[in-house]
């Protein structure tokens, strides 16, 4: 199908939805999307069953939009730059040592405790998966998202140092999943050095790189924007700052997604704060926002049709109902141990505790790691097993994790995590 139609529908969908969702269930944007995405192709599944052609259609129309290739490499770049432009590097300098820990730290030990978690689970019920595959699950699920749980805390006052971290965090750790995603993917596939010592070379040039190309992309936007004298060109250099910063970070092999996060920091915080330029700054934030909010619905239902892409046999059922604990014990451990190291003196006292649940349950996945698992090798054995069981966690992040965050941690309990956190 062309573009155009291929747009047509999607905006169409989402506006749909959207609507019945504010009708009826009343859910957050994000969560209501996601769950009548999914009724939506559960329905034109069953068609299927009967045999309607419609079913046919459906999956033809999702697998031609090429869910890893929109996303990876069109949509990310927009949600990273968009998600950072209202980012307070101050905050972020308050809390810079725990956000550094957890957005690298966790994430390479949620990586391993993941891995080795599911492989013995695997072993216990009899499934045959090598520790190598697990290990490339870990990094594919490792990766938090920040829309969901973001949106939901917010609407029960979200503290401003809680928001600093979860944002910090989730924001650094979408580019560190892609470098683990690499390393792990070249392993598995058995191209990858799997010493120390060129696991960290690759790691440093991905992030470091990621970070000179992103201030230096960063500084000649900054430059443009100062000089430029209408809302209109303004508009344009930002655009314009994305896409090269996201481009020349896949053509230099840096983290592209580190790169274009530094970029939305420098732009948010320094471009555009003299008072006269009040006016487009506020345009170009509302332009931005607005662009955010449309992206993020089309994601949601793109993320929710890929249901008629998985399949689920009774083995890869059972798997996806394995990994789930799994994942949720991983996340849990890998936030506990930076929290412990960065106040050892009150590591097991109850407001830590209240902050690893918070940062644990709030720690949803999304669409980088289902757009990672869909970009692996047709090729690849365990493919779909790795599709079904990524996406199974993502559902179940955003639907039940989502949906219960406010429950768990209503306003005063919020308000207590950060005074004593």
């Amino acid at each position: 199908m062309e573009f155009l139609p291929t747009i047509a529908i999607l905006l169409a969908l989402a506006a749909l939805l959207n609507c019945i969702n504010e009708a009826t269930l009343k859910w957050e944007s994000s969560i209501g999307l996601t769950f009548w995405t999914l009724v939506t192709a559960l329905a034109i599944a069953g068609l299927g069953l009967v045999g309607w052609p419609i079913a046919e259609r459906a999956v033809a129309f999702v697998a031609q939009m090429d869910f890893s290739r929109t996303f990876l490499h069109g949509m990310l770049c927009f949600l990273l730059f968009a998600g950072a432009l209202d980012v307070p590097i101050a905050g972020l300098q308050q809390e810079k040592w725990i956000i550094a820990a957890l957005a690298i730290g966790a994430t390479v030990i949620a990586t391993l405790l993941i891995a080795a978690l599911c492989w013995i689970a695997f072993l216990v019920v009899g499934i045959e998966v090598p520790f190598p595959v697990a290990l490339l699950f870990g990094a594919l699920i490792s990766p938090t998202d920040p829309i969901a749980s973001l949106a939901i805390l917010k609407s029960v006052g979200l503290p401003q140092k809680l928001e600093n971290l979860i944002n910090g965090e989730s924001l650094f750790n979408d580019g560190v999943g892609v470098v683990l995603f690499t390393v792990a993917l070249g392993i598995a596939a058995g191209t990858q050095d799997v010493s120390v010592g060129s696991v960290v070379l690759v790691f440093a040039r991905e992030v470091g790189g990621a970070l000179l190309l992103g201030l230096m992309v960063g500084g000649m936007t900054h430059l443009a924007l100062q000089r430029a004298g209408s809302g209109t060109t303004r508009l344009l250099v930002s655009l314009a700052g994305v896409t090269a910063v996201f481009a020349m970070g896949e053509f230099l092999e840096v983290s592209a997604p580190i790169a274009t996060v530094v970029l939305g920091l420098i732009v948010g915080n320094f471009s555009l704060h003299r008072p006269e330029d009040e006016a487009h700054r506020v345009s170009l934030n509302r332009f931005w926002q607005s662009a955010d909010e449309v992206l993020n619905s089309v994601l949601f239902v793109l993320l929710g049709l890929q249901a008629l892409l998985v399949h689920m046999s009774t083995t890869y059922l059972l798997a996806a109902v394995l990994v789930i604990p799994c994942v949720l014990a991983g996340r849990w451990f890998s936030v506990a141990i930076p929290i412990a190291g960065a106040a050892i003196e009150s590591r097991f006292d109850a407001s830590r505790l209240r902050l690893i649940n918070l940062l644990s349950w709030a720690g949803l996945r999304g669409g980088l790691s289902v757009a990672l698992a869909m970009s692996l090798p047709i090729s690849m054995a365990q493919r779909e097993l790795l599709i079904s069981m990524v996406y199974a966690v993502v559902v179940f992040s955003i639907i039940v994790q989502g949906l219960t965050i406010s429950r768990f941690f209503p306003p005063s309990t919020l308000k207590q995590i950060a005074t004593q956190a």
